[in-house]
C-alpha cells in the first residue's frame, strides 16, 4: 500500500477555566477590554510628568505582560492532523489450474526454444504479461497485486506493485518526508533566533547609549531607554517562539547553538548517504520469472472461492476492481454467482479477461497405457490402452502398437492393428494388444491412433509404456510375527504367482510346521548372500526383537544400498513392544529409521496406540499423493481406482503414529473424526526413500477387506506394491548407481523430486558436489536438471533434484554416469497427466464470465487483444476502471513538550515584563 501523507499543524484554546458558551467568551472579552482601558488610563495618569518615550514603553510593558496572562489563560495547544491517502488498488487473479495448461489452435506460438507447438494458456498469459505491459498500465492510476489461484481456497500472491509517480504529473502538497519536515522546522526556528539576536543586540547598544548620554541629553536618553526595554522584552519573545517553533529539539538545537542530530542533519556528506538506497526498492514487472509463477499445477479450479476472498480482503479499503484471467471454468469450492453477488453487493466490479478458445475442436487422445513391468521371455501379455475423444462420437479411428528398444536407437516396429468406435465426449474407450517377444530387454510399447482429417492437436494422439523382459523372478521375503489373515491371503497369492519366488519366516510357527511356500525359512538371514538374493520385504506385525544388531543392520544397509523394498505392516501384539524398547538399542534403532514414520515415545498413554477391532467400519481417505501414486491403483485408471476406494466399506482399526518423517510421503490417512489429534487424522499410509530402497508402511492389515468387493481388488493391491517397492532392484541399470523418481505417475504442475545413488569405480560413494541430468519432455524438447549432493542423506553418494512436470505426457530422465569407461546411463520415466476434472470442459466459458462483469458493472475482455486497446477507445481500462483512491484524516494527540514549554516561556517572559516594568519605575521614582 502506498499512502500519500498530508500533514497540517494546528493551535487550539484549551482556557484553565471551563468555556463553552458564547456569552461566556463575550463576557470575557469585555472584562478584559475593561481591565486594559482602566490600566492604560491608570499608565497616562501616572506617567504625565514623565518623558513620552518612557511613558509608552511602561505602558507597552503593562499591557504586554496582561497579553501573557491572557494567553497562559487560554492555554493554547498544538495538535497535528495527518491525510493519509491510500492509492486506489487493482486485484488480478491468474487462474493456474491445470486447464489453463491446454493448448488452444489458435493460440500464438511458444516462446519455449526449439519448441513450434502452441504455446499454452498459462504461457499465453505469461507472455502477455511480459510483453504487453498491462500491470504498468494499471500502475500509472493504482497499486495492482497479482494472485494466482487454482485448487487451494485461498489465492497466493505473486507480486505487488506500487501507483507509478512521475516528478511532473505527482500531486503538490504542503507535506514532505518525515526527516525533511524537522529540518524545515529547525531552519525556521532558527530564522527566529537570528532575530532575537538582533534584537538583543539593539537592546545592548540601545542601553549603552542611554547610559552615556542620560546626563547630557535627557531626552534623547529617555528614546534610547525606551528602545532597550522594548526590544529586550520581543527578544524573549522571539526567542522563545524559536524554541516553541521545534518543541521536539532543545533549545540550544533550536536557535542554532548546538547541531542537530546526525540522522537529521543534512549539512554532512554522511547524512546525505542515509538515503532511499538503503530501502528495498519497488519490484518491476521485469524482474517476476512469470512462466514459473503463472505455470499450471493445480488439479481443480477454485474460481467462486477466490474472487469472494479477495473481495472480503478489499471489501472496506480502495478496490478499483478485479482482473481475473481465466478460461472460466469452476470445478471445487464456492459457487461462481455466490461470490459475484458477493462482489455486486461490496461495489467492487469485476472484469474478467477470457483466455482459451470458446469452442472444444474434434479431438482423439490416448487417456492411458498400461503393460506390465516385467515380463518372461516367450510370455503373452497384454498392453491396453484408454482413448478418450471429444466431437467425434460414433467415428471410427485406427489403434496401432508399435515397438522400440529403450535407447530408441533402432526403427520402430508395428506389432498390432486394432479398430474402435469412439464414444461420447470424454468417455474412455478400451483397447487391448496381445503381444509376445522372445527376447531379453527393455521395450518401449507405444499406442498411436492414426490421425482423422478433423483433428488439429494430434501430440496426444500417442502414449508409450515401458516393458522389461527378463528372466529374473521376483525374490520375496514374507515375514509375520503370527498367522494373520492378510499375511495367510497374500503368502498363497505370492506361491500361485510363478513370477515371484516366495520365502517365509512366520516367528510364530513351532519347528517342523509347513507353509506354503518356496523355501521355508526359521530364522531371519544372517549374511550378505542371503539378504542381497531379495528384492522385497514384506513384514505383518514382526517382532523386530528377534534380530540381532548385526542383523538389522544388514537389512538397513540392504535398504539404503542395494535398492531393497519393504512393505512395513503394524500390528497390535509386536509392534507396541518392539517400539517401546529405548533409543540406542542398537538392534531396533536401525529398524525404526526404515519406517516413514516416528511411533510414540516409551511413556505414550496406551490410548495413543490406535484402536484394533470395533463395531464400525471407517474409510481410507487419500491424500493427493496418495490418489496419484499409480501402485495404489485398484484399476487401470486414477478415476475408476479413485471410485473404487471410494466405495470401499474402510477398516476398523489402525496403529497409531507420531507423525511422517521429512521427506516421506503421506498417502491416507483413518478417517474416524473421533481420533483426531489435534487437527489431524492418523496416518494410515505412507511411503518413503530411503537411501536408494522404497518403504511402505500401513498401520494395520486389514486390506484383505477390499476382497468382499472383488477378488482381484487384493491381488492387484498387493501386486503393484511389490512391483513399485521392488522397482529399484529389478531395474537397475548399473553395478554403480541407481536413478529414483519418487512417483511414475504425477498429476500435470506436480513437482517430482529425483534421488540417484552413484558410486566410483573404486566402488565407493560417489564424492561430487553434482552431476547433471537430462529430461526429455513429453514435446520432445530437452532440458537440464542439475542433482545436488545430498549431505542430509542416509547414504554418501546421494544426489537430489526437482523438476516440475508442466505439460502432459511422459518425461524420460537419463543421467551419464561420470567417469563410467562405456558412458554408463541411469534412466527412469515419469507420466505427467491432467485429471479428469480439468479436462471435462476444456473450452472457454463465455456465458459466465459476460455475467460476472454484468452482474458487478464490470466489463468482459474477450481475448488478451481487447484489453490492449488503445488508450482513446472506450473500452480500455483506463477508461472504464474508476479511480477509487481513499482518504483516511488521523487526529494525533496534544504535544505536550510544546504544552510544557509554552508554559515556561510565558511565565519567564510574564517576570521579565515586570522586571522590566518595576525596574524603570523605580528609576523614575515612581510609587
Amino acid at each position: 500500500m502506498n499512502n500519500q501523507p498530508d500533514i497540517r499543524t494546528y493551535f487550539e484554546l484549551q482556557p484553565l477555566l471551563p468555556i463553552v458558551e458564547w456569552w461566556q467568551f463575550a463576557l470575557m472579552l469585555c472584562a478584559v477590554g475593561m481591565f486594559l482601558g482602566w490600566s492604560v488610563w491608570l499608565y497616562r495618569r501616572d506617567t504625565a510628568k514623565l518623558r513620552t518615550p518612557i511613558a509608552i514603553a511602561l505602558t507597552t510593558l503593562r499591557v504586554a505582560t496582561m497579553a501573557l496572562v491572557l494567553v497562559y489563560f487560554l492555554s493554547p495547544g498544538k495538535r497535528t492532523e495527518t491525510r493519509i491517502t491510500k492509492d486506489s488498488r487493482i486485484a488480478i487473479l491468474v487462474d493456474t489450474s491445470l486447464s489453463m495448461g491446454l493448448s488452444d489452435e489458435d493460440g500464438p506460438p511458444s516462446s519455449i526454444a526449439n519448441n513450434a507447438r502452441n504455446a499454452t494458456r498459462s504461457e499465453q498469459v505469461a507472455q502477455w504479461v511480459k510483453q504487453q505491459s498491462p500491470i504498468q498500465r494499471l500502475q500509472a492510476d493504482h497499486e495492482v497485486t497479482v494472485y494466482r489461484f487454482d485448487k487451494d481456497a485461498q489465492p497466493e500472491q505473486v507480486a505487488s506493485f506500487p501507483k507509478l509517480r512521475s516528478n511532473d504529473g505527482e500531486k503538490e502538497t504542503d507535506s514532505v518526508p518525515v526527516g525533511e519536515a524537522q529540518l524545515k522546522t529547525i531552519r525556521t526556528s532558527r530564522r527566529f533566533a537570528a532575530v532575537a539576536f538582533v534584537l538583543a543586540a539593539i537592546s545592548l547598544f540601545s542601553l549603552a547609549l542611554w547610559a552615556w548620554q542620560r546626563i547630557k541629553e535627557p531626552e534623547s536618553a529617555s528614546f534610547w531607554a525606551a528602545i532597550s526595554l522594548l526590544s529586550c522584552l520581543v527578544c524573549g519573545v522571539f526567542f522563545g517562539i524559536a524554541d516553541l517553533s521545534a518543541s521536539e529539539f532543545d533549545l540550544l538545537t533550536s536557535i542554532g547553538w548546538k547541531k542537530a542530530p546526525a540522522v537529521l542533519d543534512r549539512s554532512s556528506d554522511v547524512d546525505l548517504a542515509l538515503n532511499e538506497s538503503q530501502l528495498d526498492p519497488a519490484p518491476t514487472v521485469s524482474d517476476i520469472d512469470w512462466q514459473d509463477r503463472l505455470s499450471a499445477r493445480g488439479g481443480s479450479t477454485r474460481l467462486g472461492s477466490a474472487i469472494e476472498f479477495i473481495v472480503n480482503r478489499e471489501r472496506a479499503g480502495p478496490i478499483a476492481g478485479i482482473v481475473v484471467l481465466t478460461d472460466g471454468q469452476s470445478n471445487a469450492g464456492k459457487l461462481p454467482q455466490a461470490a459475484v453477488a458477493a462482489a455486486a453487493n461490496a461495489s467492487i466490479p469485476l472484469y474478467p479477461i477470457g483466455v482459451g478458445s470458446n469452442v472444444t475442436p474434434p479431438n482423439i487422445a490416448v487417456a492411458d497405457v498400461q503393460a506390465p513391468p516385467r515380463v518372461f521371455p516367450g510370455d503373452r501379455f497384454k498392453v491396453k490402452a484408454l482413448v478418450t475423444s471429444f466431437g467425434l462420437e460414433g467415428s471410427s479411428a485406427k489403434a496401432r502398437l508399435f515397438s522400440i528398444d529403450a535407447d530408441e536407437t533402432e526403427a520402430e516396429i508395428e506389432e498390432a492393428e486394432d479398430s474402435i468406435r469412439l464414444g461420447a465426449d470424454g468417455e474412455p474407450v478400451p483397447v487391448s494388444f496381445d503381444v509376445q517377444r522372445s527376447e531379453e530387454g527393455k521395450r518401449k510399447y507405444i499406442v498411436r491412433i492414426i490421425p482423422l482429417e478433423q483433428e488439429r492437436e494430434v501430440r496426444d494422439n500417442q502414449r508409450s509404456a515401458d516393458v522389461s523382459i527378463v528372466e529374473r523372478k521376483t525374490n520375496v521375503l514374507l515375514i509375520a510375527g503370527g498367522p494373520t489373515r492378510e499375511f495367510r491371503f497374500l503368502r498363497n497369492q505370492l506361491y500361485r504367482d510363478k513370477s515371484v519366488t516366495t520365502h517365509v519366516w512366520l516367528q510364530s510357527a513351532k519347528p517342523g510346521s509347513d507353509q506354503e511356500s518356496d523355501v521355508l525359512l526359521d530364522s531371519f538371514p544372517e549374511t550378505k548372500n542371503e539378504m542381497y538374493f531379495f528384492d522385497c520385504v514384506i513384514a505383518f506385525d514382526p517382532d523386530w526383537r528377534a534380530l540381532s544388531a548385526d542383523q538389522s543392520e544388514l537389512l538397513e544397509r540392504w535398504v539404503a544400498e542395494q535398492a531393497g523394498g519393504m512393505i512395513l505392516v503394524a500390528g497390535p501384539v509386536n509392534t507396541p513392544e518392539w517400539t517401546r524398547r529405548p533409543r540406542g538399542d542398537k538392534a531396533i534403532d536401525p529398524l525404526r529409521k526404515l519406517y516413514p514414520v516416528s511411533f510414540y515415545s516409551q511413556g505414550s498413554a496406551v490410548l495413543k496406540l490406535g484402536r484394533f477391532g470395533g463395531d464400525k467400519a471407517y474409510p481410507i481417505e487419500f491424500t493427493r499423493e496418495g490418489r496419484a501414486a499409480e501402485y495404489l491403483w485398484l484399476d487401470d485408471s486414477s478415476a475408476r481406482s479413485s471410485e473404487t476406494w471410494d466405495s470401499f466399506d474402510g477398516v476398523f482399526g489402525y496403529y497409531a503414529v507420531n507423525e511422517s518423517k521429512a521427506g516421506a510421503n503421506v498417502l491416507a490417512f483413518f478417517a474416524d473424526p473421533n481420533t483426531m489429534v489435534g487437527d489431524r487424522l492418523p496416518i494410515y499410509l505412507a511411503s518413503q526413500f530411503y537411501g536408494a530402497g522404497r518403504v511402505f508402511f500401513q498401520a494395520s492389515g486389514e486390506m484383505w477387506r477390499v476382497r468382499r468387493m472383488n477378488v482381484d481388488y487384493f491381488e492387484a493391491y498387493y501386486n503393484r506394491l511389490v512391483r513399485w517397492a521392488s522397482q529399484g532392484r529389478l531395474m537397475r541399470d548399473s553395478k554403480r548407481g541407481v536413478l529414483l523418481a519418487d512417483r511414475q505417475r504425477c498429476w500435470m504442475g506436480d513437482n517430482v523430486n529425483l534421488q540417484a545413488i552413484l558410486r566410483d569405480a573404486q566402488d565407493q560413494p560417489l564424492s561430487m558436489s553434482e552431476v547433471t541430468a537430462t529430461i526429455l519432455r513429453p514435446d520432445d524438447t530437452t532440458d537440464s536438471i542439475v542433482l545436488r549432493s545430498n549431505s542430509a542423506a542416509v547414504r554418501p553418494g546421494t544426489f537430489s533434484g526437482q523438476f516440475i512436470a508442466a505439460i502432459e505426457g511422459d518425461y524420460r530422465i537419463s543421467l551419464p554416469i561420470p567417469d563410467s569407461p562405456d558412458l554408463e546411463t541411469l534412466a527412469t520415466t515419469v507420466r505427467s497427466s491432467i485429471p479428469d476434472l480439468e479436462k471435462e470442459r476444456p473450452q472457454r466459458n463465455d456465458k459466465l464470465l459476460q455475467e460476472m462483469a454484468d452482474k458487478t458493472e464490470g466489463y468482459y475482455y474477450r481475448g488478451f487483444e481487447a484489453f490492449s486497446v488503445s488508450p482513446e477507445s472506450e473500452s480500455a481500462p483506463e477508461n472504464l476502471i474508476q479511480l477509487r483512491d481513499q482518504e483516511t484524516l488521523l487526529t494525533g494527540a496534544l504535544d505536550r513538550v510544546f504544552k510544557r514549554k509554552l508554559m515556561m516561556w510565558l511565565m519567564a517572559l510574564i517576570a521579565i515584563s515586570l522586571t522590566l516594568e518595576w525596574t524603570t519605575r523605580r528609576l523614575h521614582r515612581l510609587a
